[in-house]
């Protein structure tokens, strides 16, 4: 039993050694992130000038215009356009891959309060997701063979609850209009309408 407790303590202390520095600095850049003005400031989109809507063409256009204007051959000796030159190259990475781009529109969607680049940094060390950030815009099924012959079968419903309905309402007046004030309760014993009722056809 004493064997096991220490097992346990051995592996919690591992943990909290391996992952204690990188929560640090995961917290680090919590606290030190201002959400709105380093969203805008790092916003792929727009570092390459594009939007969530522009296709993989128009991102690729974007980006060789901008990195022609930033390149460090063009600008030697200017870090500020060295710098610029990787957060370009950094957005069309990370927009041009299908999965990043999605990974990082739900980032973006999300309002969590921690840098895209850190972020996608944890995912590859921790189980990270955010599958529940941004709801899907298109369909989850889409419309198969059998969808018609669904809707077929609801309208020949509808058609026939109709039909009831309206031999119901049917019935009710011709009875109302065939009972005789003489009969107790308006019910004759010979009236069909009155047989239908009692065998559950109305």
């Amino acid at each position: 039993m004493a064997k096991k407790k220490s097992s346990e303590t051995l592996q919690k202390l591992l943990w909290w050694i391996f992952f204690l520095p990188q929560m640090a600095s995961i917290l680090d850049s919590i606290l030190s992130f201002d959400s709105a003005k380093e969203k805008e400031e790092n916003d792929l989109y727009q570092i390459l000038g594009c939007d969530s809507t522009s296709s993989l063409e128009q991102i690729q256009t974007e980006f060789k215009i901008r990195a022609l204007k930033y390149h460090p051959d063009k600008n030697p000796g200017n870090p500020e356009a060295a710098k610029m030159f990787e957060r370009l190259q950094f957005a069309k990475e990370v927009l041009t891959d299908p999965v990043r781009r999605d990974d990082y529109d739900k980032w973006k969607g999300s309002g969590v309060a921690i840098p895209y680049r850190d972020w996608s940094s944890l995912q590859g060390r921790m189980h990270t997701g955010l599958h529940w950030a941004a709801p899907k815009k298109e369909r989850t099924l889409e419309a198969g063979p059998g969808s018609a012959h669904r809707e077929k079968v609801e309208k020949e419903c509808e058609d026939e609850e109709e039909v009831r309905d309206r031999e119901l309402r049917e019935a009710v007046d011709l009875h109302f209009q065939e009972s005789s004030p003489k009969s107790a309760g308006g019910w004759s014993p010979g009236n069909r309408i009155s047989s239908a009722f009692r065998k559950y056809q109305i």
